[in-house]
């Protein structure tokens, strides 16, 4: 499970620090680039949350049909 975090934070950051770095090329939009970048993180890392859950939930069924 820690794995899954580990990538979830690996693709987050690689997404803030790429909006960033467009926004610091083209400065004039620095500040809205900054804000869309967080949003997007908080989307991007909800979606993974309950797609991370959805998956390990399927899995446990899966296990409890096996043993049944």
């Amino acid at each position: 499970m820690n794995l899954y975090r580990i990538i979830q934070f690996s693709l987050l950051l690689s997404v803030l620090v790429t909006i960033i770095f467009v926004a610091i090329i083209d400065e004039k939009y620095i500040q809205a680039m900054f804000y869309c970048s967080i949003a997007m993180i908080v989307v991007i890392g909800l979606w993974l949350a309950r797609a991370t859950e959805e998956f390990v939930e399927y899995k446990n069924e899966q296990i409890r049909k096996e043993y049944q």
